[in-house]
C-alpha cells in the first residue's frame, strides 16, 4: 500500500481563494453593528442613570435590548427588587419617551 493522497479542501477555505475584500466587508459591517449597539446601550445608560437613586446608580448595568425588550442586570436581589419596584412607576415611562427609536415594551430584570 503506498501513502494516502491528502484530502482535498473545499472550494473558498484555503487561504489562496479567499478574496480579502470580501472578509472586510464582513468585517466592516460587524463593526458597524457592534458600534451602534454600544452607542444605543449607552443612550440607555445616560437617560436611566437620573432616574435612580443614588443607591442603586452603581449596581445596575444595561446588558442588552431585542425585541423592544430592554435587559438589565444587578448584582443583588435587594437591587433587583427596588429597581422592579421603580419601573413599574412612571421611570419606564420616562425612559421610553426618551427613548422613542427603540420602542421599548417592557424591562426585565437579572441577577448577575
Amino acid at each position: 500500500m503506498g501513502p494516502r493522497p491528502k484530502p482535498k479542501q473545499p472550494s473558498g477555505r484555503g487561504g489562496r481563494d479567499r478574496d480579502p475584500l470580501q472578509i472586510g466587508s464582513v468585517l466592516r459591517s460587524v463593526e458597524y453593528y457592534l458600534k451602534g449597539n454600544r452607542q444605543s446601550l449607552l443612550a440607555v445608560e445616560e437617560n436611566l442613570r437620573p432616574l435612580l437613586p443614588e443607591e442603586l446608580v452603581g449596581r445596575v448595568q444595561v446588558t442588552g435590548v431585542h425585541g423592544g425588550v430592554l435587559t438589565l442586570s444587578v448584582v443583588d436581589a435587594a437591587g433587583k427588587c427596588l429597581l422592579e419596584m421603580i419601573l413599574r412607576g412612571k421611570a419606564f415611562e420616562a425612559l421610553c419617551k426618551a427613548l422613542p427609536d427603540m420602542s421599548l415594551r417592557k424591562v426585565k430584570v437579572v441577577l448577575t
